[in-house]
């Protein structure tokens, strides 16, 4: 179970000890940990005491396998930034979400590639963002953490939201150090599937989002409720020899009421599957 890590984001209205402590006397043994400001806060200027984050860390066993800094639209600091001003303030909230992963003891964060304007060619957004992937890569490798990728639906972004589109903004940025999650319910609501992944980018796969989806629900849904299977899922991946850890990420709404059961019932659900795999 050391290798499933839940995301605090359906806790976000929760006090951060409470998701810890949950998450804990479930049994999980590490934490995806979502940027939102009741938990972890960071911007351009500052981030979260990470010594007093820590200490609650080890009080309650647990460590982080991925920081999740929010970057999505309309957030104002992600890697298609545009403007003088804004892109400066964008590197300075990276650098802080970068050291905040050195002193958690994280080995990754997540990115993904931005978002452009409507009102905008999104081929001059890509440059921008491919040019921002470039230094954060470079500078993350300088504090031994590793960047990795999430590609994102249409829509969410006009980046990257394919393997084709992923496959081709990893040739441009060219930096080892930048590496690929999957998400499998985004890619399977996309039609695409993990062999693919895993033929094209083989060993840059460095992390997943297990996630599941529902045909009509934009969100991520339980793994008891929606389209997909976890015991194939969990199979897949297997057959691919992929060794490395899995987020689980959570996020419709109704979820938020008593995120401790959701958890709980993927917490049975992976025991029972790990006797079988």
């Amino acid at each position: 179970m050391q290798r499933f890590a839940p995301m605090n984001h359906c806790y976000q209205q929760y006090q951060l000890e409470t998701f810890l402590k949950e998450i804990s006397e479930i049994g999980y043994q590490t934490i995806d940990l979502w940027a939102c400001p009741t938990h972890f806060f960071i911007d351009s200027y500052s981030h979260t005491d990470t010594l007093t984050f820590q200490q609650l860390l080890k009080k309650f066993s647990l460590s982080v396998s991925c920081l999740s800094p929010r970057q999505s639209c309309p957030q104002p600091f992600h890697l298609a930034a545009k403007g003088t001003e804004a892109i400066r303030q964008t590197k300075n909230y990276f650098r802080h979400v970068v050291y905040s992963a050195h002193e958690l003891e994280c080995p990754r964060i997540m990115i993904t590639s931005g978002w452009a304007f409507h009102d905008e060619d999104p081929a001059a957004a890509w440059l921008r963002s491919v040019e921002m992937a470039h230094w954060l890569s470079r500078f993350a490798k300088s504090y031994g953490i590793k960047v990795a990728m999430e590609p994102l639906t249409p829509q969410s972004t006009k980046l990257v939201n394919s393997l084709e589109r992923m496959k081709r903004y990893l040739t441009e940025v060219d930096e080892e150090n930048l590496k690929v999650i999957i998400d499998t319910g985004t890619i399977s609501r996309q039609g695409e599937c993990i062999a693919d992944y895993f033929q094209i980018f083989g060993s840059c796969i460095d992390y997943c989002h297990l996630t599941n989806y529902q045909k009509g629900q934009f969100a991520h849904v339980a793994w008891q409720t929606g389209e997909l299977k976890l015991q194939q899922v969990l199979e897949e991946f297997q057959q691919q020899g992929y060794q490395g850890e899995f987020c689980l990420e959570f996020t419709h709404s109704s979820y938020r009421e008593n995120p401790r059961k959701i958890y709980q019932a993927t917490y049975d659900q992976l025991k029972l599957l790990e006797e079988q795999l």
